[in-house]
């Protein structure tokens, strides 16, 4: 099995093919590879591949970030739940009730940042 390692998936698809392979495009999120390029293969450089066999080639899709919501106005059940569905963590700050509302937030809505980040929200 060649090393396709670190190359794009065009090129991987090129080199398997010369060593009579084929391919399978699996994208995975990593913060260490950029995107678009390979981050390992199954089987893995080295190994035994039979001829004409489809080797798994996993390709970044680069860092996983998401948007921060905006949660001024917001009481802390809608907060959390809109936290969850963005992929962000929330850290109340100040005295909140069922009804009490968010008066503001740290970072700020509509940045991006990596996923499980936590956002300060104050009441």
């Amino acid at each position: 099995m060649p090393n396709v390692v670190d190359k794009s998936f065009d090129q991987a698809v090129a080199l398997l093919k010369a060593n009579q392979l084929g391919a399978e495009r699996v994208d995975e999120f990593s913060d260490t590879v950029a995107p678009g390029k390979v981050i390992r293969s199954e089987p893995a450089t080295g190994a035994e591949a039979a001829r004409d066999s489809a080797v798994k080639v996993v390709v970044s899709k680069g860092k996983d970030v998401v948007e921060i919501p905006d949660f001024v106005g917001k009481t802390i059940k809608d907060a959390t739940d809109l936290a969850t569905a963005a992929g962000v963590e929330i850290d109340p700050s100040g005295v909140f009730t069922k009804n009490r509302k968010v008066v503001a937030q740290t970072p700020a809505a509509g940045g991006k940042v990596p996923r499980g980040t936590g956002v300060r929200i104050f009441f």
